[in-house]
């Protein structure tokens, strides 16, 4: 599966229980976006199926082999 989905919905679940400050919406131009009009168990549910399909397809979970994230890798070493 892809890092980038994996990180934004870590942000997005992080968000959503108040685990992350709400002051980053404002650097992706959705200040205004209201938090309390989304059910983070219905996101994670989302997310979970995703996954499911993406599983059912064959599709796996290798991001880590990924040349894209090679300075991520990098810098945690």
């Amino acid at each position: 599966f892809s890092f980038q989905w994996q990180q934004a919905m870590k942000t997005a679940l992080a968000l959503l229980n108040g685990d992350e400050d709400a002051a980053i919406l404002e650097d992706a131009g959705d200040t205004d976006f209201d938090l309390t009009a989304v059910d983070s168990a219905k996101t994670a549910d989302f997310n979970n199926a995703v996954i499911q399909l993406l599983s059912d397809a064959g599709v796996t979970n290798e991001w880590k082999n990924h040349t894209d994230v090679e300075p991520f890798l990098y810098a945690a070493a």
